[in-house]
């Protein structure tokens, strides 16, 4: 026979520690010393009289139960025995009143510190109704049953490998911190939860392998943050249908998620939302209420087709990053949104322009690369204020959509099939670093007419380019750098860069004409 003992563990600091014991006689005793509960945070084992002294033993199959009815409250200086436990699980006694209010919970005592249960419990003489601290459970289901009465948990609530089901938690209405569930091999829904409709900072489900649903739970509010990742047979969300507010929102590395409807109730408050790593989802929709985030990213989604769901975003964002959805040819459901900090939009394969982002007035850096198929940007027509544009490994053949930028920090321009600049005609000032590097078709400078200041320039292995006389109004460089352009007469860098004052190395260009 296999029995547990119940050791409490640093008293001072209010830690309950259930673990694993061994008796040679088969018999727990769940309060060797006849200690009475502590209101610091000390011992949850209680005597049931003054003075008095409990234990209890274990029948096949059963956990250890308080007194039965009638018994559990003995006269002052007297002793209890608890009784003998079969396979039906705990009864709990009323003190002798002979009144039953809850038969399993009426004993239960709130504990004021933090509790662990470990592999193969033993058992409290009284269960707990509340912890003010952190409760780590790292058993199995019938480890828990010291824990079945349990409503609120002050601090966080850590669920580790619970290999059967959550049901011992089923009294469980509130968590003041986070609630995680995470590495559980066997789990496949959220039954047990029927009951927590509240938690404080935030809401983790991850690497549980088996989880099919999150049916189950009946959480109404998060206080912070919902992160659901790495549940490789999660099918959707469903589970989440009462919550109505979200604020920080992670949806990952599910390898089987075909649906987000499950959070169709819920609006935003302005925190960052991440759609990543969901192989099999197909849509956005169940976020179309979520009008207010801070930072947007949709990545490596492969079935993905549009951002259908995401409609009802407006304002501005703060960074944006859309990438690796290897079927996305639409970024029309941002139509309602007027500004973006850092915008980053790589790896579209089939995404041809960017219709939708008509609305942009403003954006910090703006950055597309590794988009062979992305041949247009005249989407971002309205644009008036942009800090940084870099483009790279793009189709693109023409600027137009810039027509209105007159300043930026920096412009970066590398492998385009590009021929010329034009879309860049109001363009007068680059503070700080200008590159032009290995467009292949680039042929002249058309487009920076107007352009009069650069801090860096940098121009090479430009094979076509030919001329620089579309920078005729350029005023000042401070450093510049010219290299591999071929067809580019060495005299006519040196010429440009002498009148605007730049400390210059040029070499690998053509001769002088």
């Amino acid at each position: 026979m296999r029995d547990f003992h119940l050791t409490p563990r640093q008293r001072s600091t209010g830690l309950l520690v259930i673990v694993l014991g061994l008796s040679a006689c088969g018999k727990v005793d769940s309060n060797p010393h006849g200690t009475a509960p502590d209101d610091d945070g000390g011992q949850a084992a209680a005597a049931p009289g003054n003075g008095g002294s409990s234990s209890s033993s274990s029948g096949s199959g059963g956990a250890p139960t308080a007194g039965h009815a009638g018994e559990a409250g003995a006269p002052a200086g007297g002793t209890s025995s608890s009784g003998t436990a079969g396979s039906g699980g705990a009864i709990a006694g009323t003190g002798g009143s002979g009144v039953v209010r809850d038969p399993e919970c009426v004993d239960a005592l709130p504990f004021d510190g933090n509790i662990e249960v470990t592999w193969g419990s033993g058992q409290l003489a009284n269960p707990v109704k509340s912890v003010s601290g952190d409760l780590t459970v790292y058993g199995t289901t019938n480890d828990l049953a010291d824990v079945r009465c349990l409503e609120s948990v002050g601090g966080d609530v850590h669920v580790k490998g619970v290999t059967n089901d959550l049901k011992r938690l089923a009294r469980l209405r509130s968590v003041g911190g986070s609630l995680i569930i995470e590495g559980d091999s066997a789990l496949i829904d959220l039954s047990g939860f029927e009951s927590l409709t509240s938690v404080g900072v935030s809401l983790t489900i991850g690497g549980n392998s088996a989880l099919v649903s999150l049916n189950g739970s009946a959480l109404r509010s998060v206080g912070d943050s919902i992160v659901i990742r790495e549940n490789a047979s999660l099918l959707d969300l469903d589970g989440l249908g009462l919550i109505t507010e979200i604020n920080n929102l992670e949806i990952s590395q599910n390898a089987k998620l075909r649906s987000l409807t499950g959070l169709a109730n819920a609006t935003g408050r302005g925190g960052d939302l991440e759609i990543a790593d969901n192989p099999a989802l197909q849509s956005l929709l169940g976020l179309q209420r979520v009008a207010d985030v801070t930072n947007l990213t949709i990545v490596n989604n492969d079935s993905l087709s549009d951002l259908t769901g995401l409609e009802a975003l407006t304002g501005s964002i703060g960074n944006v990053q859309i990438g690796d959805n290897d079927a996305l040819t639409s970024l029309a459901a941002l139509s309602g949104v007027n500004g973006m900090n850092d915008v980053s939009i790589f790896a579209q394969g089939r995404l041809l322009d960017l219709k939708g982002l008509e609305g942009l007035l403003s954006v910090g850096r703006f950055t597309l690369r590794g988009n062979p198929g992305l041949t247009s940007i005249e989407a971002l027509h309205h644009l008036t204020t942009m800090y940084a544009f870099d483009v790279s490994s793009t189709a693109l053949t023409s600027l137009n959509g810039l027509d209105q930028i007159q300043t930026l920090f920096d412009l970066s321009i590398i492998s385009t099939q590009l021929a010329n600049l034009s879309g860049l005609g109001q363009l007068e000032v680059i503070n700080d670093d200008f590159d032009l590097e290995a467009n292949d078709q680039l042929a002249s400078l058309v487009g920076l007419e107007a352009l009069k200041s650069v801090g860096t320039m940098m121009v090479s292995g430009q094979p076509a380019l030919t001329s620089l006389a579309a920078l005729s109004e350029l005023e000042t460089v401070n450093t510049a750098g010219f290299s591999n352009n071929l067809a580019l007469s060495s005299c006519e860098i040196r010429d440009l860069l002498d009148r605007c004052g730049a400390t210059y190395d040029q070499g690998g260009n053509g001769p002088c004409n």
